[in-house]
């Protein structure tokens, strides 16, 4: 495994925070019930650095708060090559296993939840994942980190292969790849006709993982078998358009 990077948040500009998930916790006692709260942080600058932090209090504010300020002491760096994850990798903590999967231009973030949110904070534009066992984000943030800084990086790769950056790219498959995908894919131009109240939790999430969400919102998505994919399962709601090679941009 890759020597994790650790970095301070006064080295970065621009952090943002997400919060995953709040819990509230009962514990009876001889006078009543005592109330705690916790809460899981993701923070990152959308360009190579993300943490994740657990804060506990008696408040939701405080456990926030904590959260927070512990997640950007666990600010690593993470490897992202043309806006997606240098190659496939497979990672677990404890019942969770997620896998993450380079994307051609256009793809989006395929993820859900807390997996969705250290990949944006992260920077990754475009990734396939998929989570097996248990859907705990306490378990799926640690171990979308884990898969992240367990990657290896351009430099570290082309230092094994005795090969500089220009030679490690030129001979990459996935780079020809996406930058063939990216040049002959057709346009897909998107329009949602019709509202999500009332429909299944699944659609609702295609939706929104497809960037809409609201009745009469048109984006543009390369063609791709994940999209194509995504539109069957919602085709009653949307319209589709194709869109040539310099027509409209994504």
């Amino acid at each position: 495994m890759p020597r994790i990077k650790k970095v301070k948040p006064t080295e970065i500009e621009g952090l943002k925070e997400k919060l995953v998930m709040i819990n509230r916790t009962a514990k009876v006692v001889k006078g009543g019930k005592r109330i705690r709260f916790s809460a899981i942080v993701v923070v990152g600058d959308k360009n190579g650095h993300v943490g994740i932090g657990l804060g506990k209090g008696r408040e939701v504010t405080d456990a926030i708060q904590k959260a927070s300020e512990n997640a950007k002491k666990n600010i690593v760096e993470v490897p992202i090559v043309n806006g997606t994850v240098p190659h496939e990798i497979v990672a677990k903590f404890g019942a969770s296993k997620v896998l993450i999967k380079p994307a051609a231009p256009g793809t989006g973030i395929i993820a859900g939840g807390a997996v969705r949110a250290v990949l944006e904070l992260a920077g990754v534009q475009n990734v396939l994942t998929k989570c097996f066992g248990s859907t705990n984000p306490h378990n799926t943030v640690k171990a979308t980190l884990k898969a992240l800084t367990s990657m290896i990086d351009a430099r570290t790769m082309a230092a094994k292969r005795g090969m500089t950056l220009k030679e490690l790219f030129e001979s990459d498959s996935l780079v020809k790849n996406l930058t063939l995908d990216s040049k002959m894919a057709k346009k897909l131009k998107i329009t949602q006709v019709r509202s999500i109240i009332g429909t299944p939790e699944k659609q609702r999430r295609t939706i929104k993982a497809l960037g809409l969400g609201k009745p009469h919102k048109t984006v543009i998505h390369y063609d791709t078998p994940v999209i194509r994919g995504m539109i069957n399962k919602v085709k009653h709601l949307v319209v589709v358009e194709e869109i040539e090679n310099g027509g409209e941009n994504a």
